[in-house]
């Protein structure tokens, strides 16, 4: 098990730095700390950019994927598949920082995007993405707010 998260972390890792640098909407480290309510309307709000940008790059059925897999419930949870998915890579994130095994230069905060986390889980279910799908993800979903409190 550890082996598979290791592998799918080293994955999201080796995107992140193939990738142009540009500043992200939101990091890692700022989500992880955000409040576990924060962290699921962030997500909600990430998901929902996602299918619409894969409507506007002509890709409708892939959207569908994505909304079941955030829609259906996981069996015996309060949550859905591609939550439980995604929390499970933010886990990982979590152990590679951590870990001994872990190069010194890569110890500090991670740069690594949400919007690069929430790519993994959707290819890790089939769906296929663009190539340049994350960033523009993650420049799309930059200095938006994601969720206002009803009044």
């Amino acid at each position: 098990m550890e082996r598979t998260a290791r592998f799918m972390f080293a994955a999201v890792l080796s995107v992140t730095v193939l990738s142009p640098r540009s500043v992200c909407a939101m990091d890692f480290e700022q989500f992880t700390n955000m409040t576990a309510e924060d962290q699921k309307h962030y997500l909600t709000f990430m998901v929902g950019e996602a299918r619409a940008l894969l409507i506007e790059t002509g890709h409708p059925d892939e959207a569908k994927r994505v909304d079941a897999l955030f829609r259906d419930v996981f069996p015996g949870s309060g949550q859905s598949v591609g939550e439980a998915q995604f929390e499970f890579v933010v886990a990982g994130a979590q152990r590679f920082k951590n870990s001994p095994g872990t190069p010194a230069s890569m110890r500090g905060p991670l740069q690594i995007s949400v919007a690069s986390l929430l790519s993994q889980v959707l290819v890790n279910n089939g769906i296929k993405l663009t190539g340049n799908f994350t960033q523009r993800l993650d420049r799309g979903s930059r200095n938006r707010v994601f969720y206002q409190k009803p009044d």
